[in-house]
């Protein structure tokens, strides 16, 4: 195979956010702002991978993977095929050793290596490995929208469909078994680089569209139109870890107070479920359904404000959306991060237009996009 691209969406959360970690329903969306990848085989017997959003690049001869390839099983060419290998923790400190990474280059970012170098090594199924990756992508790093999960789909379909394991059809996609096959790898790739990810920002980025998650279950939305927000970038850093310790924290203290607050999501959650079918089966009026999924937005901002995981960024975010009309909330753990504004079909483009300007006007970056994307897919206008 020449020259094969692919790419995957992000994704955000809708409402959901702090509650489902208590068992509460999350609803998660895919956002067509999208991670490409280029694969192609080249001549120099070379092992490369390209990363300029990330500004790391890294090159391996093929011999020098021989000897840890040589330990991996080789399945044969039946109907059975590849067989998923989940690496071990010896696999992967084997891994770090042959990436050669400076030790100062940030840990996430080593092991998007390591997650680059167990696909490649394990897809190829002892096949010749001398291919180019280039990936880049529209999604900011670090922010909260699935950006890694975006990358291990991508990485997981190419070496995939490279080498044989796939078949994509004509018109880029895959179908429903080679969705699952991909996402399964990704998401082995998603615990190198994460240790212990949900499984949802892989999932969204593989099967694109809309998805509810509660207690550990994954299900998928089929009713959902065509929709649109304003993704805003405070560019606010925070940490996941210490926004959920502080909710637990309040939860611990005052169950009694916090735990209503998270019944009240998990219901706003699957009103907006419920509001989202009746504007695809078009069995109520589109802008008092529009109108109340705005309430639902302000509410769920109001209540997870409560729970202490707001940023004065994003109350500015949010109080600019207000200015025009439009409803707005964090996305994503908060504290920073970004937020989304809902645009309503009746909203025009200037005053999207409008809203965008002074985002940036204020220091943010913002970009209009669609929800409920399709997930991965070979680009079809590929050489």
């Amino acid at each position: 195979m020449g020259r094969l691209k692919v790419s995957a969406p992000g994704k955000i959360i809708l409402h959901g956010e702090h509650s489902v970690v208590y068992g509460k329903t999350a609803l998660a969306a895919s956002l067509d702002l999208r991670t490409n990848l280029t694969l192609c085989s080249n001549d120099v017997n070379n092992l490369v991978i390209e990363l300029p959003d990330i500004k790391l690049a890294r090159t391996w001869t093929v011999s020098s993977l021989d000897e840890y390839r040589s330990r991996l099983p080789i399945a044969k060419d039946d109907e059975d095929g590849l067989r998923l290998r989940k690496p071990t923790e010896e696999d992967v400190q084997k891994l770090h050793a042959l990436a050669g990474i400076p030790g100062e280059l940030d840990e996430s970012k080593q092991l998007a290596i390591v997650a680059f170098l167990h696909l490649a090594t394990t897809i190829s199924n002892g096949k010749p490995l001398n291919i180019t990756v280039h990936v880049s992508s529209q999604l900011p790093i670090g922010a909260g929208l699935g950006s890694s999960a975006a990358y291990c789909v991508c990485l997981a379909s190419s070496l995939l469909t490279h080498f044989n394991h796939l078949n994509p059809s004509t018109d880029g996609s895959f179908d429903e078994d080679d969705l699952k096959t991909i996402n399964t790898w990704a998401f082995e790739a998603e615990k190198i680089i994460h240790g212990r990810p949900s499984g949802i920002d892989n999932t969204v980025a593989t099967f694109g569209g809309m998805l509810r998650f509660c207690s550990g279950n994954m299900t998928h939305i089929t009713k959902y139109p065509t929709m649109h927000i304003l993704l805003v970038n405070t560019k606010v850093s925070r940490s996941t870890k210490k926004l959920v310790e502080i909710v637990r924290k309040n939860y611990d203290k005052f169950p009694a107070v916090v735990e209503p607050l998270l019944i009240s999501i998990d219901a706003i959650s699957r009103e907006a479920e419920a509001l989202i079918a009746e504007l695809t089966d078009g069995s109520g009026s589109p802008p008092e359904i529009e109108s109340r999924l705005q309430d639902l937005i302000v509410i769920n901002q109001q209540l997870l404000t409560i729970l202490g995981v707001n940023h004065p960024a994003l109350q500015q975010v949010i109080d600019i959306a207000a200015t025009f009309g439009l409803a707005a909330k964090l996305t994503g753990a908060g504290g920073g991060g970004c937020a989304i504004v809902f645009v309503p079909s009746g909203a025009t483009e200037d005053q999207s237009k409008d809203v965008n300007t002074t985002m940036q006007s204020n220091g943010y970056d913002c970009w209009k996009t669609a929800i409920g994307t399709m997930g991965v897919r070979v680009e079809t206008g590929a050489d």
